[in-house]
């Protein structure tokens, strides 16, 4: 249950940096949550989809077996829909101003 509440917590700091804005436009500084989730929340997000995978995956025993064919070809098809999407969402989303570009940092 902890490994889901921090993989929340690292899903609202994406949002919260690819939403609002990194700095304040009366004072040109940084944002507070820019300054928290920038660069962390993405780390956070994916070392915590790791620990979710060998969780699910059997743990320090791994599954043998039909069980284990399952969860590669479970494994397997997440990948492919979580591609298909970014990639669709890249598309119809297309934006001219990517978190990267907000700080003035090269992509």
């Amino acid at each position: 249950m902890g490994v889901d509440a921090a993989r929340g917590l690292a899903l609202l700091g994406m949002f919260s940096i690819h939403i609002l804005p990194a700095w304040n436009p009366e004072t040109y500084e940084v944002t507070l949550q820019w300054q928290l989730f920038a660069g962390r929340a993405a780390a956070l997000f994916a070392l915590l989809a790791g620990v979710g995978l060998a969780f699910s995956t059997g743990g320090r025993t791994s599954h043998r077996g039909r069980t284990m064919t399952a969860d590669r070809v479970g494994l397997f098809i997440r990948a492919v829909l979580i591609t298909v999407l970014g990639l669709l969402v890249n598309q119809v989303l297309m934006s001219e101003d990517p978190p990267a570009y907000n700080m003035g940092l090269d992509p």
